[in-house]
């Protein structure tokens, strides 16, 4: 027996009259077109659905706002004069709304992207403009195309839900979530990747896709493949004979360092178990596009909205997460070569800290991306020497990790982040969770585990990030084995006694 479905209530209203099932396909549906009758869509109140009912803000609209003459379906003039200054779009080009927004969910959801959600996406040091100009345009994707619209209401909503755990709000986030899925295979069917390139609107509702996939928690299994389909999506975009990306647009830029940062936060995020591999064409030609400056009047960290350290950096840290995944000890020029570009990159952080950690009161008040920079060695100098330690023992597994003892990159971190500003910025960012994975690997003591723990728990307070709840779960048992052994108290197993 089948399972029974919900009627759609998308279809035209004609179709609908003669109750025959509708293509949908706008202005003009297959089963019209054919017989030429005409094709009547329902209005944004026709589609209302009751069923989201629960989740209308407890707002009612004023007699003023009723009586409004510029208030369409119900969007009146402070709610088109927020949209406008979220969007940085014209407002009648936001009185739209009306007819692409089914309910007030949809409104807050959006409100939520553009106020909040969207910031957390970017780099609070980066220049300004990428903010300005990457809203605008994504708004503008957002209304004209239901593929972006499902994937950023979709990314709202789950990171609305992660922030107030709100039941009904990730129930919502998978409708959204299995639409867009559903919409963005329908508009890929007919591509020809011989002859066409993917659209703004293609290339961004998979991106919403993988965004959605790492920063909620139903569908982290289904990141690497729309990351992947992103990568490809991108190299199409492009011309293959060119030897850069064509970034004309602020929002190029954010949609090239995307793509290649999530490309290397899954080849980065399991390092001792690596299962996805790096484009390196794509490293390449952004490496090329990147040496170039979006905004002439900023710095180079300014221009990099998403990636936040130099790509050399990430390409070491895939080096040395190669090397643990092989499980096969270097030989010795490989190891002294990989040695040595550390050194090279500790040499121009080491004026941060002595090596007892100990950090000058003048250095505390950095900006994000130099912390971002000093905390990205640290941990893949920790790496290096944790990977190192593990094939000298022989060790495959993450089972009871090698202790490394002191290491002054590690008294380093923990006195970075003991300090209130720098670890007030850090945790209101999306690159915190790699580095302090690795510092969990490799703290001993309670005091210092609960510091880790801690600013781990500040960060998905903070960002609503769903990866941190992933690390804060394969942390617990490494922390808890050494809280244990750590205890003048064993623990011993509680035998039930029979009365």
């Amino acid at each position: 027996m089948s399972a029974a479905r919900l009627r759609t209530k998308t279809g035209c209203l004609t179709c609908r009259k003669r109750r025959v099932k509708c293509s949908e396909n706008r202005p003009h549906c297959r089963n019209c077109s054919t017989r030429r009758l005409p094709c009547v869509w329902p209005t944004a109140r026709d589609l209302y659905d009751r069923r989201h009912h629960c989740l209308r803000s407890n707002s009612r609209t004023t007699i003023s706002e009723k009586a409004n003459p510029h208030a369409v379906d119900g969007l009146g003039r402070r709610d088109v004069e927020m949209l406008s200054s979220s969007l940085l779009l014209p407002a009648h080009l936001v009185t739209s709304t009306s007819t692409v927004f089914r309910c007030d969910l949809e409104y807050k959801l959006f409100h939520h992207f553009c106020d909040n959600f969207i910031s957390t996406l970017l780099l609070p040091n980066s220049h300004p403009g990428f903010r300005r100009d990457y809203c605008t345009f994504l708004g503008g994707l957002s209304l004209q195309f239901e593929t972006v619209r499902s994937g950023i209401l979709a990314c709202s909503a789950i990171n609305l839900y992660m922030l107030t755990n709100d039941e009904r709000l990730r129930s919502a986030s998978l409708t959204y979530y299995a639409h867009a899925i559903l919409i963005v295979n329908k508009a890929l069917e007919n591509f020809n990747s011989l002859i066409d390139k993917p659209s703004d609107d293609i290339v961004n509702a998979i991106i919403y896709l993988y965004i959605y996939s790492l920063w909620g928690l139903d569908a982290a299994e289904d990141a690497s493949k729309h990351v992947m389909g992103a990568v490809h999506a991108v190299n199409l975009r492009y011309d293959r004979s060119q030897n850069a990306f064509s970034m004309s647009r602020a929002s190029d830029r954010v949609t090239a360092e995307s793509v290649l940062y999530q490309s290397c936060l899954l080849a980065i995020r399991r390092p001792f178990l690596a299962d996805f591999k790096v484009d390196d064409d794509l490293i390449m030609r952004v490496e090329c596009t990147l040496q170039s400056l979006t905004f002439l009047d900023a710095s180079a960290a300014a221009n990099s909205p998403v990636l936040g350290v130099p790509l050399e950096l990430y390409r070491l840290i895939l080096s040395i997460i190669r090397l643990t995944s092989s499980r096969v000890p270097p030989n010795q020029v490989a190891r002294s070569q990989l040695q040595g570009k550390i050194s090279v990159w500790e040499s121009t952080i080491c004026d941060f800290g002595d090596s007892t950690g100990n950090i000058p009161t003048e250095r505390l008040q950095q900006d994000l991306s130099s912390l971002a920079l000093v905390l990205y060695v640290l941990a893949a100098s920790l790496l290096l020497d944790l990977a190192l330690t593990m094939m000298e023992q022989k060790q495959t597994s993450m089972a009871g990790l090698p202790r490394l003892g002191f290491r002054w990159q590690l008294q380093t971190a923990l006195g970075i982040l003991r300090c209130p500003e720098c670890n007030g910025q850090w945790t209101r960012c999306f690159l915190a969770p790699w580095p302090l994975q690795i510092f969990g690997y490799v703290v001993e003591e309670e005091k210092d585990i609960s510091l880790v723990r801690s600013t781990l728990h500040k960060t998905r307070e903070h960002t609503g990030y769903g990866e941190v709840t992933r690390l804060l779960g394969e942390l617990a048992p490494i922390w808890r084995d050494r809280i244990e052994r750590e205890s003048p108290f064993p623990s011993f197993p509680v035998i039930p006694q029979e009365f």
